[in-house]
């Protein structure tokens, strides 16, 4: 989307998508977790805050201003459908057993930048507590710091 008049029902659609997502990042996770016994804590802890962020995600819909809005939302529904194909992609992938966790640790990285640069927690700027967006912001942040400690941790 770009700067613009969006209905509600297109901003709680995009929200759905979201959540859908995260729940996409946690179901791979999880399968990390499976697949990588020595770092079973570290997916799981990250995979349940995947969990959260969707749980939040749904519950930020009732606090979206209603009426049509004008704001400059740079993440749209076709971005949340590709990182979601891309997701199941990595999931397919993982279950072939050709991935190693240093590539894993990659994915997770790569997934949680490119949530970060593509401001795709924008449209929680729309919602009535300002600290949504804010607080996915730096929990998304804070993953990736954590993969990057993890990816130090195995070189």
């Amino acid at each position: 989307m770009s700067e613009g008049k969006y209905s509600i029902d297109k901003i709680l659609s995009l929200l759905d998508k979201m959540a859908e997502n995260e729940t996409a990042i946690q179901n791979l996770y999880l399968d990390y977790a499976t697949s990588f016994p020595s770092q079973k804590e570290f997916w799981n802890k990250i995979s349940l805050e995947e969990q959260m962020h969707a749980e939040i995600l749904v519950q930020s819909k009732s606090k979206i201003n209603k009426g049509s809005i004008n704001s400059n939302i740079n993440f749209t529904e076709e971005a949340a459908n590709i990182f979601i194909k891309y997701v199941k992609q990595q999931r397919d992938k993982n279950r072939t057993g050709n991935v190693d966790l240093k590539e894993a640790l990659a994915t997770a990285l790569n997934l949680e930048q490119s949530m970060l640069e593509s401001h795709y927690f924008d449209v929680l700027s729309l919602c009535q507590s300002p600290d949504i967006q804010k607080q996915l912001f730096n929990n998304t942040r804070e993953h990736a710091q954590r993969i990057k400690d993890a990816i130090k941790q195995i070189l």
